[in-house]
């Protein structure tokens, strides 16, 4: 009789314990929602961060295509950022590179700079700011060309 009641209780003890999460299961779901949690605030959290990093590579991009344009042709080519856009100007004409068309419509407020490369990349030096809401960046370009 022993034996018996013993494994019933044993029974009894599985399927009373089997109804409820262990504590390492917890901590483990807690952890990952965690995880989850702060990468998807952290995409989204800071908009203007964005809209800034993405329109300063994009000035970078369009700066640095100009400075081989111009070394690669005759032609004058010239940089012009304002308002919101930036254009690249080839001999005059707005210049396209692959599926980018210019005048480029930027999501933030850019100053107003002109650059014109020679042969050699060599352009004036300046600053091109960013704003976005309270938020600003800098773009420096070394009279050597050179954009950062």
């Amino acid at each position: 009789m022993r034996l018996d009641s013993v494994l019933r209780n044993d029974g009894a003890f599985k399927r009373r314990f089997q109804l409820a999460f262990t504590l390492i299961e917890l901590v483990a779901v807690m952890i990952l929602i965690g995880i989850l949690s702060a990468g998807f605030i952290g995409r989204f959290a800071d908009e203007n961060s964005r809209k800034l990093q993405t329109s300063r590579d994009d000035i970078l991009a369009a700066l640095q295509f100009a400075q081989q344009k111009a070394m690669d042709q005759t032609e004058s080519v010239s940089v012009l950022t304002s308002g919101n856009t930036i254009n690249v100007l080839v001999a005059g004409n707005p210049a396209s590179f692959g599926s980018v068309t210019y005048p480029l419509i930027l999501e933030v407020a850019v100053s107003s700079a002109s650059f014109s490369f020679n042969r050699l990349g060599e352009t004036t030096s300046s600053a091109i700011t960013l704003t976005s809401g309270s938020d600003t960046a800098v773009v420096n370009v070394s009279a050597a060309g050179y954009a950062r």
